[in-house]
This record gives C-alpha cells, structure tokens and sequence, in this order.
C-alpha cells in the first residue's frame, strides 16, 4: 500500500505537511481502465504542487498514437485546472485519487518520491536531463511545440485550455490539385500579406538520427507548403542550442550547425524562410511578428 508513514516519527519544524492525491486519466471510459500520471500535493501552509507525466511513449506502447496525443492534450488541460485551482469536470477522463496525509523534508523530496513510487510510466523522465536524445527530454521537437502553443495562448490571453485558432496540433488536410495532401504545420494563418505556413522543430540533439528525424519532417512540411502554396510565406522555426551546454560537446555543435545549414539551403530552394532561435520563448515572440499579433513574450 502506498503510504507514507512519517506521523510515526517525531515532528521536526523544518518539515513539510499536506495531502496528496493521485492523478489519473483513462482514454476509453467505458472500459475503466484508469492509469496514474501525476501527483498532487496541498501543504498545510495552502500552496498548491504537482509533478505530471511529460513523456507519453508508454501510451503508444500500450495503445497507440492517436491516443497518445489525447493523453498529452488531456493532461495539458488538466494541468491548467490543477495551477488555476479549478476542479475536474464531472465525468472527465482526468480525476484525482483519494486524499492522503504526507510529511517530509522538503516539497520536491516529496513529490519525487511519490511521483517515481504511483506513476510508473515516468520513472525514466526523473532525469531527463542525461537523455538528450528521449522525447521527455524538455527541448525534444514535441515538447518545445508544447511550451510555444503554451506561451502563444498565454500572450494572446485565451482560454488555457483552448488552443490558438492558427495553431494545428496534427497535420492539415489540405485539397490541392484534385488530390488532399497532409502538412505537418503547426502554423496556418493569414497577415497583411497573405497566408503564413509555419513548422517548429528543434535541433537540440545529440545523435544525428534522432536530429535528422526532427529537422527533415520539419523541412519536408515546410516544403510541401511551398509547393502547394507557392504565394505564401512558408517557415521553419528552429530551436538550437544555446552554447556551453554541458551535454554537447565541440564537435556536436558543428554538427547540428551543419545540419541546420543544410536545411536552410534546401529551404531557400523553395523560397522558405529558416528563423534559428536559441530560447523557446524567443520562437513564440517571433510567430506573434510574423503573426503581427506583437504581445511581449517572455
């Protein structure tokens, strides 16, 4: 049974006291199948924590694709509900478990513990940072697509758990020449002068295969926007590390450059742009110019 049992022990004045709950979702309710992806901790003093699932590779392994990315789009909602103290709709397919009493030294020490011990499906993300390579990894392709659709509805001031109504979490159908051809953009949307296609990828990995897969599905969106619509303004934003980051070394940053310049060659071919931009925040500041929407991000 999952419990702490630190009320055995003497109290120290420097602990921390509160309760906790499971957060858990279930994609199909009818089945009832609820997995764990998060705890929630209230301390004593009233400030509100929680650690969620960041990683949805084990949805796909259990189920597949489409249900991943419900998972993702669920839990991205219901970590809105949980920093806005709102509670869970009725009936959703995100709920919390059973309240339960905790003590320890610290909030993070808590969180950690409980997080590793309920959500088994993200033991491995608990340090992401020596995983350059793993889609959990905060600068993977995903997740910085994640944090800028964050950063863009938090500018534009919509609701948080809406999306921008330019913003495409999946690829756009689109009917061109009698035929329906699929962009993967995150952007479509129209400004002064026309129509903007935009893709965000990011460069910030190690291996060359796993680079390459993200920088080429980039391009190749970016292009098929091009050639489908050679009038408007196509781009790829990219997201390149920043320097001296402990887990790159010299030789890793020529490479990433090298396979940046490629793409920007091949985008230059089909008259798209290529925008490099060494923060998140910075490649949200520059889809708002674009955009001409012009909040300040950051």
């Amino acid at each position: 049974m999952l419990e702490l049992f630190a009320t055995r022990k003497p109290a120290q004045a420097n602990q921390v006291t509160g309760h906790w709950r499971a957060v858990r979702i279930c994609l199909d309710l009818a089945t009832q199948e609820w997995l764990n992806v998060g705890v929630v901790l209230r301390t004593s003093g009233g400030e509100t924590h929680h650690r969620l699932l960041t990683n949805f590779a084990g949805f796909r392994c259990i189920y597949d694709d489409d249900a991943a990315d419900a998972a993702r789009f669920l839990l991205d909602q219901a970590e809105f509900a949980i920093e806005a103290e709102k509670p869970f709709p009725t009936g959703w397919n995100v709920s919390f478990g059973p309240e339960k009493f905790v003590r320890g030294n610290t909030i993070d020490s808590i969180l950690t513990g409980l997080f590793s011990r309920l959500v088994p499906l993200g033991r491995h993300q608990l340090d992401p940072s020596a995983r350059i390579d793993r889609e959990d990894h905060p600068h993977a392709t995903q997740n910085v697509r994640v944090e800028v659709r964050k950063l863009l509805t938090k500018h534009l001031q919509i609701a948080k758990s809406a999306a921008p109504e330019f913003w495409y979490a999946r690829p756009v159908p689109m009917h061109r020449d009698g035929a329906v051809i699929k962009m993967d953009v995150q952007i479509v949307a129209n400004n002064t002068h026309g129509i903007v296609h935009g893709a965000i990828a990011s460069a910030w990995y190690k291996t060359s295969y796993h680079r390459s897969a993200s920088l080429n599905q980039a391009v190749n969106a970016v292009t098929t926007a091009c050639e489908a619509f050679p009038g408007s303004q196509n781009v790829l934003y990219i997201l390149r590390p920043p320097e001296k980051v402990s887990s790159l070394s010299d030789s890793d940053y020529e490479a990433i450059d090298l396979d940046i310049e490629s793409s920007r060659w091949l985008l230059q071919k089909h008259g798209a742009e290529l925008k490099i931009a060494k923060e998140v925040p910075d490649i949200a500041r520059t889809i708002l110019e674009d955009l001409e929407l012009m909040p300040d991000v950051h």
